[in-house]
């Protein structure tokens, strides 16, 4: 049943925004947990992360692929100012003279190979000046001091802080909705409240003027009664315009265009739990705080990738050609090996890098402490604002219990000519000022509620709260 009233909430928004997004329907009426709902699936801000989440699991994609060995498809041509070679022919005349040295019995045998070979070109031409390989290259990494792991581990990180900010957006997305869906609430009932007074100001200017006639009141009675009448309908008007207002913000959080109408009332809590629950609470899931431990983590990290840098990587290598043009037969076609690189000196640029982002991980610690209690700090005040806002609401019920009694027995006196018009007029302002005053207390309440939970990360337990046994629906 929750989920089909929800559906034909969202049916009757979508229904009542036009095509062009600017006509509205005359009116929308809105629960708000429907509100909710339909702030999460359409609201900007919440459309932007899911965008932000996609690029971070890239991040830790690539981040994974450093594990990986690197193959790399080369493709080389060299032209040398000449070819490399070898020329035996300086051994001829030793040849020639160890030839005029043979006996005669052995010449006729050994005299046409001395001359064959003293007739020969004894160079060798070992790599042609010009030359192409085209191979695939590999490199695997062994050791990297860290940096790899270091890497995948922040890119983890990442992921998380930005599931956090995700959570953190919902919470201030929560508390801006209660704030703008609660000040419609408030603005309609204003509105009601200032038509009532109208309405009564309107009915003792009619009365005034009937007892002006009959002589019974001055001329001074009727005309102040008729000048309170005028400031009545200005304040009814300028109500209605702060309706129009508060609706245009409603559509901005809910990115739907429509003439909103709120099902939800006003609310307080009797009772809640004590300061020290919403304390150990935030200090295990404020989103606040998450976000400064996730930045300390991300740190840590940069630390051991700093220290990596000082210490030396060992990895894999290897080569191999897939064709080659005029490459000398002696080349290898294959090699692999072993590469160990070490940094003797650059200026100790990564061992001040090193303590630089260790010193960063102190300041972020010192940030977090100060947060843990920054936080502590903002959740008393914040409850002892809820808890006296909520005594006030409370207090309220016999001001305007009275005021009602009041204004009664003020507009009896003045029909029979005892009271003045300004007894009347003020008596019909403090009752309207009372219930005024008791919805605005009861929105301050509403919005102090939701801001405490978003503090605590506590802001999916809003709509619990104000539906829960302790709540107590305000309206005036």
């Amino acid at each position: 049943m929750k989920i089909k009233k929800i559906t034909v909430a969202v049916l009757a928004i979508l229904l009542a925004t036009s095509v062009n997004g600017q006509e509205k329907e005359a009116k929308t009426f809105l629960y708000f947990s429907d509100a909710y709902n339909l702030a999460i699936s359409q609201n900007l801000t919440m459309k932007a992360p899911v965008h932000e989440q996609k690029a971070l699991k890239f991040d830790k994609m690539a981040a994974s692929g450093l594990r990986s060995p690197q193959f790399t498809l080369m493709a080389n041509y060299s032209l040398l100012s000449q070819s490399i070679g070898m020329d035996a022919n300086g051994i001829k005349k030793d040849i020639g003279e160890i030839g005029s040295q043979i006996p005669d019995a052995f010449k006729p045998i050994l005299q046409p190979a001395i001359d064959k070979l003293m007739a020969a070109d004894l160079t060798y031409t070992i790599q042609e000046n010009n030359f192409g390989v085209f191979g695939v290259g590999m490199v695997a990494p062994i050791y990297m001091g860290g940096k790899i792991n270091a890497a995948n581990r922040a890119a983890k990180i990442n992921i998380e802080k930005g599931n956090n900010k995700k959570n953190k957006d919902i919470a201030i997305l929560c508390s801006e909705l209660a704030e703008r869906y609660f000040g419609l609430s408030l603005a309609r009932q204003v509105s009601q409240v200032r038509a009532e007074v109208t309405q009564g100001m309107e009915q003792h200017f009619n009365n005034a003027v009937a007892l002006e006639k009959n002589g019974i009141i001055a001329k001074g009675e009727r005309l102040y009664a008729e000048m309170f009448l005028n400031k009545a309908k200005a304040e009814q008007q300028k109500s209605n315009r702060d309706i129009l207002s508060i609706n245009t913000a409603l559509e901005n959080t809910l990115n739907a265009t429509a003439d909103y109408h709120t099902l939800t009332n006003l609310f307080i809590l009797t009772t809640i739990e004590p300061a020290d629950y919403f304390k150990q609470y935030a200090l295990m899931n404020s989103p606040m705080l998450k976000e400064v431990g996730f930045t300390k983590q991300l740190a840590d990290q940069q630390v051991i990738a700093k220290r990596a840098e000082i210490l030396p990587s060992i990895s894999a290598i290897g080569a191999a050609n897939i064709v080659d043009y005029q490459l000398t037969d002696l080349a290898p076609r294959a090699m692999i090996g072993i590469s160990i690189n070490y940094k003797l000196f650059n200026g100790a640029k990564n061992i001040h890098d090193l303590k630089s982002s260790k010193e960063t991980v102190k300041r972020i610690e010192i940030l977090e402490e100060k947060a843990r209690l920054d936080i502590s700090t903002l959740i008393e005040k914040n409850y002892n604002d809820l808890m006296s806002l909520a005594e006030q609401v409370l207090s309220y019920n016999a001001t305007i219990n009275f005021s009602h009694e009041y204004l009664r027995v003020k507009e009896k006196a003045f029909n029979e000519g005892i009271a003045s018009s300004a007894d009347v007029i003020d008596a019909q302002l403090n009752l309207s000022k009372a219930k005024i005053e008791k919805m605005e207390l009861a929105y301050k309440y509403d919005v102090a509620l939701a801001k405490l939970l978003e503090v605590c990360g506590l802001s999916e337990q809003y709509q619990k709260y104000m539906v829960g046994i302790n709540s107590k629906q305000i309206s005036y």
